[in-house]
């Protein structure tokens, strides 16, 4: 499913407030902080370039579902390594 105008405002949203939580938690003024900050503000920079939602592996596109679930993912699931 390829972005929208509409799911890239609401994923730029979500990235921003995670980016806000991870901030803080870097300054140890939360614990339940969401995501490395640095992984965050690449994604920030990756949707204002126009690059973002593409697999760094496959370069396919990342289903909308698990970039909702995860906006600064950089992998689909079948380039993500499992962990076990």
């Amino acid at each position: 499913m390829p972005l929208t105008d509409k799911s890239i405002e609401e994923l730029h949203k979500l990235l921003r407030d995670r980016r806000e939580r991870a901030k803080a938690v870097e300054k140890g003024l939360s614990k339940n902080g969401a995501g490395n900050l640095a992984e965050i503000e690449d994604a920030l920079q990756r949707l204002k370039k126009g690059d973002y939602g593409f697999c760094n592996g496959c370069f396919l596109e990342i289903p909308l579902r698990d970039l909702f679930a995860l906006p600064e993912r950089r992998t689909c699931g079948q380039c993500t390594p499992r962990r076990g």
